[in-house]
C-alpha cells in the first residue's frame, strides 16, 4: 500500500534530506497558518476548524492509501489540531509521524546554535 504523508508545517519538504523523504511514496505539503499572538483561543479554535475541512478533503482524495500527518509548529494549534486528527485517528484515517531528530546545541558569543540532523521517523 502506497504511503502518504501530510507535512502540516513551515518546513517544506523539498528542503528535506533525501533521507528524509524516502520513507514515503507521496508527501503533501500543508503550509501551516499564521497565528498571532494577540489570536484568542476562539480564533485559533477557527483555524483548526478550517484545517480540519482541508483534511478531510486530503482524507478522501487520497482513499486507498495509508496515511500519516506531521502537524509542527505554534504550540495551541498543533496540540488542539492533534485533538481533532487523533478522533480520525479512531475511524482509522490516519497515524502521527514524527521526525526523531539528534540535536546539537554549541554556545557561541553568548548564543546557542541548535543543529539537528534527521535520524528516522516515529509512527504511532
Amino acid at each position: 500500500m502506497k504511503k502518504t504523508l501530510v507535512n502540516l508545517s513551515n518546513h517544506h519538504s523539498k528542503i528535506w534530506s533525501d533521507e528524509q523523504k524516502k520513507e514515503w511514496d507521496y508527501i503533501i505539503d500543508v503550509p501551516f497558518p499564521e497565528i498571532p499572538t494577540h489570536y484568542t483561543t476562539k480564533d485559533v479554535e477557527r483555524i483548526v476548524d478550517e484545517y480540519g475541512k482541508k483534511l478531510d478533503k486530503i482524507i478522501e482524495a487520497e482513499d486507498g492509501k495509508s496515511l500519516y500527518i506531521m502537524v509542527q509548529g505554534e504550540p495551541s494549534f498543533t496540540c488542539m489540531m492533534q485533538n481533532v486528527i487523533a478522533l480520525d485517528m479512531i475511524a482509522g484515517c490516519w497515524d502521527f509521524a514524527y521526525p526523531v531528530l539528534e540535536r546539537t546545541t554549541i554556545e557561541e558569543n553568548g548564543e546557542k546554535i541548535n543543529k539537528m540532523k534527521f535520524v528516522r521517523w516515529r509512527i504511532f
